[in-house]
């Protein structure tokens, strides 16, 4: 079974950004409760905060027809015009009202049985999201709800192939989120999930690098100018090579990838790096920290997210 490849202001508000607006996608495979953990954030954030889409609404609303004419149209390059659509008019409408989008959608079409799946994202996707959170529902859980779901006819899929389709998404996501300065999050289905994601897109709408530069020098400002403190020194502690001669997150990774079967997956699940149910890390990906802070977005704000 092969694989495809990567390629191709109110209290709680981020300020309103023309060139980039905050825009939350959240993925999972069909099954994996999106459309459930969609109400509860909406829910919970307000309608008044933050603005929400389903995916596939979106689509049918700027194709002439609806979505039924969408899911008839043969040419791939067809469908594509109509998903830069969506996606762009969700950014032009939270760039308009500064209040941040979060939006659920697709990311593999990929009925068992065939050699690789068909990928759904598009250019504008990887220029328009801010975050990609990806909705890591257990693959035997999503297989029972397939079965059972009497509002929507799936095809059927065996658990093996579920796992397969979901460390796909996984992989391929992370790839692209760290390629494009995105902040990438699988987070575990859980009944607390929405309460751990609402404080989540509070904080990641709410702060950014320039808030954070600014509470630092307000800081630094009180400390010197206002209560007048002239310290005699001032000691800068850079841990990296200082507090030990090994490279600690070097060793850690090696432990992990010689002890294959030691149970790691709630470690995993809380650095967003695997989890229970994706590959352990292989020979060249022994320290996942490393890929990440060697990729595009470098020791940036959005990596230390």
């Amino acid at each position: 079974m092969s694989t495809p490849a990567a390629t191709a202001t109110p209290e709680g508000q981020a300020k309103p950004s023309a060139s980039k607006p905050i825009v939350f996608g959240i993925y999972g495979l069909p099954g994996c409760g999106k459309t459930f953990l969609l109400k509860k954030l909406k829910d919970a954030l307000g309608a008044e905060h933050f603005a929400f889409y389903e995916g596939s609404e979106v689509i049918g609303e700027v194709t002439p027809g609806g979505l039924r004419a969408f899911k008839r149209l043969e040419r791939e390059e067809d469908r594509n015009r109509y998903r830069a659509r969506a996606i762009e008019k969700v950014a032009e409408e939270a760039a308009a009202s500064g209040m941040p989008a979060v939006i659920s959608g697709h990311f593999l079409d990929w009925n068992e049985g065939q050699e690789k799946g068909a990928v759904m994202y598009i250019l504008s996707d990887l220029r328009i999201y801010t975050h990609i959170l990806y909705l890591d529902t257990d693959p035997w859980l999503i297989a029972q709800r397939r079965v059972g779901d009497q509002q929507r006819t799936r095809p059927t899929a065996s658990a093996q192939h579920l796992e397969a389709w979901q460390n796909t998404e996984k992989r391929m996501l992370r790839e692209l989120c760290y390629t494009h300065g995105m902040l990438f999050m699988p987070v575990r289905e859980s009944p607390i999930v929405s309460m751990i994601l609402t404080t989540l897109f509070r904080k990641f709408s709410k702060h950014t690098e320039d808030d954070n530069l600014s509470r630092v020098k307000f800081q630094l400002s009180d400390f010197f100018l206002v209560k007048k403190k002239q310290p005699d020194t001032i000691l800068v502690i850079d841990g990296d090579g200082t507090l030990a001669a090994e490279d600690s997150g070097m060793l850690f990774w090696g432990i992990v990838v010689a002890n294959p079967q030691q149970d790691t997956g709630t470690l995993f699940r809380s650095t967003g790096v695997a989890n229970s149910s994706s590959p352990r890390p292989d020979a060249t990906r022994q320290n996942p920290l490393k890929s990440l802070f060697e990729s595009s977005p470098d020791y940036s704000y959005t990596t230390f997210l």
